[in-house]
């Protein structure tokens, strides 16, 4: 008998979590994915490809696919330790070498998300129900209490648009089982795991699950639910920390890549309170069932220490939902963001199955009473809001229907009806939201057709790269493309590129785009980066050997380029001036010095030098190019420009910046500014600079970079002409020089020492012959800890150097370079969870040996 009820209870599961995937599974059939077309194509689908394909090759640490490089530790907010998909991985490793499956792409990636979603909100649905079961649940109405959580509509948005949000839902039972297992047993075991598994898998999620495994420990010494319960916090103190401690492989290296992300900092204004919401009629991430609503009126319930724990965890969730500055907590006190409101589904499916046990002590006076009140409640929700939308019309007159039908079955004590209209209400309202999240989501965007087209994974698109880089026997080549506004498209297509997007970036690249180089990334925001400003000296610097352009648009192709191959609707160009992987020199530049030269000079101290931030005193004194504007007459173009404020009165305006004498020989312009919008209401806009085009967010954006200095290069003319759309702006701080190419080509031309590179994953071999004597080698690969270099057998420390790149001191002669990548403090954390590891055995050990000698005594 208990053995079929484990089967039915996974059979159930299964089965449910297929009905509530109803509306995906058909727009699958009919080629339509579970994806959202943003970040869902943009980076989740990206991510798990190059992933598994890194991890298929036995590459674990280092992907130079991921933007400029970058160690693969710092997707460990996504995938990178997602226990989750460690799984889904081995089977596809399976399926692939078993010849089940052919080797997949990008279009793998995303129609596996619904099957990997059906299995996991199974597995859900079976924990939690086992979780309330060990709180003292009927397994019937526990389960009904899984449904909702997992059920929810949260759930969903989470998969469809950040799908790795989701595991979060998996640990957060094992956290409530963890903390009532100390209460009830003083068992150890489970909290250990569950702060182990949380931590491992996903850093930002352990993270709201420590503030919840606050909040309920809190409330679960405030409401016993035994009498003999003791708050024991050396037991939870120890058991967070073994089991913080056992994921301080995974956890240390993904932390210290988050700390040295670069984001600015968010300090727009954050209210105390915002209504716009309304968890009783519309919400897109809190929605309250009717029926917890009713049984909250009802009185008899509060008897119930369980329903009272449930229910006072459900409603601070849902009093948090209107407090913005409570969401930016949970989202580590940055932008307010709704993502914790799971918390609050997991109590609303705990107290819906505590009170379900509880229906046959309800009177028909109580049921009629409960009934008035939330009659009354959810008139009142509807009346405070804007009461002339329909659809929260609607939703008020279905949920009214509800609470009448519930009400009738609560007074004839139909539980089994009951429990089925729960699951048919929660069924309905997942197939209604999940059908307007494809609409009005844009998630109907997410097609086969799409995904195969030219703005995400062409054929000719693919073929063409792959031709190009076939020819290319250099040992390091970057191409520079993206696929309509795709920053991962490098991973999508499989070549080493010059863009990525991901909320956890090496800071040091982000501070070489914003400040360092200024450069334009064409389209202005946070966690992404793009080309190099059509900047021929960085893209010979960072082995930018190709740009591929479409045919028939406007080109500001950048100096020294080339049509090279070209396919029917695509040409690719060569760079004529590339520099090599290894380059060694004797110059050493102080990057504090090069700091106040400018930027086309700080590009020529790269050239013919390195730029060290703390050198030896005998450096290099960077050259300062003459700025130009003192030779310029600058002229208001459809509005006025006086003392650095710009108003444009038409369409689009500026100035035109007329140049009265350019040097002989100039081939580009370095055009530098200080640009912002002076209304901070207004939307983000084009600018343009004669046909270098970029965007500018708009100041309410929280994905602007909050920086406003702009350096663009333009091919020589007499005429620069700035242009924005009509409004106001601080327009200033102009510099202006000239690029003639000379450094770049004396470099071109300058007598590369002998070297020989091998690059297997995360370890390069370099045997270099330095017959110059020169004092340093320079690598175009991102800086980050956890590069290691020996030098003829001898440990070198591997220095920044160009503001963001590798370093390495050399010597005269020969040299045999080892380097190689591990993520920050692998090593000790490996240490740390071993010995974490140990502890927590011997620790359990001792407490079950104890427990069991007091039972016999």
């Amino acid at each position: 008998m208990i053995k079929n009820k484990h089967f039915l209870l996974i059979g159930g599961s299964f089965v449910a979590a297929i009905m509530a995937h109803t509306v995906f599974i058909y727009e699958m059939i009919n080629g339509t994915y579970m994806v959202g077309p943003n970040d869902g194509l943009a980076q989740m689908v990206p991510f798990r490809k190059m992933l598994y394909e890194q991890f298929k090759n036995g590459d674990f640490f280092y992907s130079f696919q991921y933007g400029l490089g970058g160690g693969t530790y710092q997707l460990s907010f996504y995938y990178y330790n997602s226990i989750v998909y460690f799984f889904v991985f081995g089977l596809v490793f399976i399926f692939e070498n078993l010849s089940l499956i052919s080797t997949p792409n990008v279009l793998f990636w995303a129609q596996v998300t619904l099957y990997v979603s059906i299995v996991r909100l199974s597995l859900i649905f079976i924990l939690t129900t086992y979780v309330f079961s060990y709180m003292k649940i009927d397994m019937r109405y526990a389960f009904i209490g899984a449904f909702i959580y997992g059920g929810s509509m949260i759930y969903f948005r989470h998969v469809t648009y950040w799908e790795f949000f989701a595991d979060a839902f998996l640990w957060l039972p094992l956290f409530v089982l963890g903390i009532e297992k100390i209460f009830r047993e003083k068992k150890q075991l489970t909290l250990i795991a569950a702060v182990a598994l949380s931590m491992f898998d996903n850093f930002y999620f352990a993270y709201i699950h420590f503030v919840f495994m606050g909040i309920y420990i809190l409330l679960r010494w405030l409401i016993p639910l035994a009498n003999d319960e003791k708050l024991n916090l050396m037991q939870f103190t120890l058991s967070i920390l073994l089991g913080a401690g056992i994921s301080a492989v995974s956890f240390i290296p993904a932390a210290y890549g988050y700390v040295h992300n670069y984001r600015p900092p968010f300090d727009d204004y954050i209210s105390w309170f915002d209504f716009k919401d309304n968890v009783l009629l519309m919400s897109r991430t809190y929605l309250l069932p009717a029926i917890l609503v009713l049984f909250l009126c009802i009185k008899t319930f509060y008897g119930s220490k369980l329903f009272r724990l449930f229910a006072s965890i459900a409603i601070l969730i849902a009093l948090s939902h209107y407090i913005p500055v409570i969401a930016s907590a949970f989202n580590g006190f940055s932008a307010p963001q709704n993502r914790f409101e799971y918390l609050g589904y997991f109590a609303v499916g705990g107290a819906i199955a505590a009170g379900l046990m509880h229906l046959s002590k309800l009177s028909r006076e109580t049921i009629k009473k409960a009934s008035l009140y939330t009659f009354l409640i959810y008139s009142f929700f509807y009346v405070i809001d804007d009461p002339m939308r329909i659809s929260k019309l609607v939703t008020l007159i279905v949920s009214l229907l509800l609470i009448g039908i519930y009400t009738i079955l609560l007074k004839r004590k139909k539980t089994v009806v009951i429990m089925s209209t729960i699951i048919m209400a929660n069924l309905v309202t997942l197939f209604v939201y999940n059908k307007n999240l494809l609409a009005t989501g844009d998630v109907s965007d997410s097609t086969k057709k799409f995904i195969t087209s030219v703005n995400y994974d062409s054929a000719e698109q693919r073929a063409l790269i792959h031709r190009v880089l076939e020819h290319d026997d250099a040992p390091f080549t970057r191409l520079d493309w993206m696929a309509g506004n795709r920053n991962n498209t490098p991973m999508i297509y499989g070549f080493n590129g010059l863009s990525a997007y991901s909320s956890i970036l090496n800071e040091n690249i982000s501070s070489f785009y914003y400040r360092d180089l200024e450069i334009d990334m064409k389209r202005e925001s946070v966690s992404r980066y793009n080309s190099l400003g059509n900047r021929a000296n960085l893209y010979s610097l960072l082995r930018g050997k190709y740009i591929m352009y479409k045919k028939g648009t406007k080109k500001n192709i950048p100096f020294g380029f080339s049509k090279y191959m070209e396919s029917n609707n695509y040409v690719i160009y060569r760079n004529g001036n590339t520099l090599p992987f290894i380059r060694t020199t004797k110059n050493i530049y102080s990057e504090e010095a090069v700091n106040h030269v400018p930027i086309v000079d700080r590009e020529h101290a790269m050239l013919n030098g390195v730029i060290v931030k703390d050198p030896s005193p005998s450096t290099v004194k960077p050259a300062r190019s003459g700025d130009l504007m003192e030779h310029t007459n600058i002229i208001p173009v459809n509005g006025t420009f006086k003392n650095g404020q710009l108003e444009v009165e038409g369409d689009q305006g500026g100035i035109d910046i007329k140049l009265n004498r350019i040097p002989v020989n100039t081939k580009d312009l370095y055009l530098s500014f200080y640009l912002k919008n002076n209304d901070k209401d207004a939307p983000g806009f084009r600018l343009t600079v004669n046909d270098f085009k970029t965007s500018r967010k708009s100041r309410q954006s929280i994905y602007r970079t909050k920086v406003n200095n702009i350096t663009v290069r333009v091919p020589k003319d007499d005429t620069l002409a700035i242009r924005v759309p009509q409004g106001t702006y601080t327009l200033k701080d102009f510099k202006l020089f000239s690029e003639d190419y000379h450094a770049l080509k004396k470099e071109v031309n300058k007598e590369n020492p002998e070297a020989n590179v091998k690059i297997k994953n995360n370890h390069i071999n370099i045997t270099l012959q330095n017959k110059n004597n020169d004092l340093m080698m320079t690598l175009p690969i991102p800086y980050e800890k956890g590069w290691e270099a020996h030098v003829n057998g001898e440990k070198q420390k591997v220095q920044k150097v160009n503001y963001s790149f590798i370093g390495i001191p050399i010597q005269s002669g020969e040299n045999n370079i080892k380097l190689i990548f591990y993520p920050p403090y692998f090593r000790l954390s490996i240490l740390i969870s071993g010995i974490s590891l140990l502890l927590a055995f011997v620790w359990i050990r001792t407490n079950r040996k104890q427990r069991l000698s007091k039972k016999a005594s």
